[in-house]
């Protein structure tokens, strides 16, 4: 603890370090989400696309996504974006019908309380499933049955 002389200018106390932590911004991640939803149901009901069950397991390195995120993105760009969260591994998204983009984020609890009182966490996927998703799906005007298996490992440089 610095002496409170030095509080006023904390360059000059050696005890201060910075500490910084990366954690996962569910409420942009939300935010996100609900936009999606929002711009999917602008209009009248008339207006929105009818949406199919989606189910399925998300698994990686073979066991189950504790916790993390799921979003269907349109492939073209066109529509809204439905998501929502993965528990044990499980998820559960009504979505449009067509070609997605599908993005993952999976979270790992750090053990830590962050400045608003919740649990830290952090994202651990590999961007190929997320941010540069690479995972795709057609959905069907039916129930969709959508397993993923992902690997937390970055794949080896491509030459």
């Amino acid at each position: 603890m610095c002496p409170k002389s030095s509080l006023r200018n904390l360059e000059n106390c050696s005890q201060v370090a910075p500490v910084v932590k990366k954690t996962f911004p569910w409420r942009l991640l939300s935010l996100a989400v609900l936009i999606g939803l929002f711009t999917a149901g602008c209009g009248s009901n008339s207006q929105m696309p009818p949406t199919f069950p989606v189910r399925g397991t998300v698994m990686v390195d073979g066991k189950p996504l504790a916790e993390g995120a799921i979003s269907f993105d349109p492939a073209d760009g066109q529509g809204g974006v439905y998501g929502g969260p993965i528990r044990d591994g499980q998820y559960a998204v009504d979505v449009s019908v067509g070609p997605k983009r599908v993005s993952i984020l999976g979270m790992k609890q750090l053990g830590e309380i962050g400045p608003d009182g919740k649990p830290m966490a952090s994202q651990f996927l590999p961007r190929r499933y997320n941010a540069a998703t690479e995972l795709t799906a057609s959905i069907e005007p039916q129930d969709n049955d959508l397993p993923f298996e992902l690997s937390a490992q970055a794949p080896a440089n491509r030459r």
